[in-house]
């Protein structure tokens, strides 16, 4: 692929420190403009808010262009879905300090973000099962009938018996969680 020397050296230039440094040189800029009064208090720190998950946003896509192929079924489950709360959550209170909607407006940004994400993460799980290994299987929370088929289509491709697999979801620890 032509462009991956790009993402690469991109990668290499926007890390953590430097996106970081970035972040203080916005956050500078914007106490500077609300001490001048082009901004007031509540307008600076909404922008500083969404310039920071913007920065984390860019630093996503450029980690997005250096996936593997097999790193690209699981890539929305994890670091996708929170760059889009991350946007949703920063966007409200831009529109609510710029008294371009209300709190409840803001609310329900949040709430259409986490049901989209929630959505594509099912959606992304369910046409890729095949792409992942028996472990890397998260089965979310969906009805007993639903986890089965999920775990059939899994044990087969791992040439395995549903038996072998665990259809309760699991959290980080190995537990059911429940």
């Amino acid at each position: 692929m032509t462009t991956q020397p790009f993402w690469a050296s991109a990668a290499a230039w926007f890390t953590d420190s430097r996106r970081a440094a970035l972040q203080a040189l916005i956050a500078s800029s914007l106490t500077l403009l609300a001490v001048t009064g082009l901004l007031n208090q509540e307008q600076s720190f909404a922008l500083g808010e969404l310039s920071a998950s913007l920065l984390l946003l860019i630093q996503g896509v450029i980690g997005l262009s250096l996936l593997r192929d097999s790193e690209w079924s699981t890539w929305l489950g994890t670091k996708g879905r929170a760059l889009l709360y991350g946007a949703a959550t920063a966007l409200g209170p831009v529109g609510i300090a710029f008294q371009l909607w209300g709190s409840e407006v803001s609310a329900q940004i949040a709430t259409i973000a986490t049901i989209i994400a929630s959505i594509a993460t099912a959606f992304v799980q369910t046409v890729n099962v095949h792409t992942l290994s028996p472990g890397e299987v998260e089965v979310l929370d969906l009805p007993e009938d639903v986890r089965e088929v999920i775990a059939q289509a899994v044990a087969q491709k791992a040439g395995g018996s549903v038996a072998e697999m665990p259809v309760e979801p699991t959290d980080s620890n190995g537990g059911t969680g429940r």
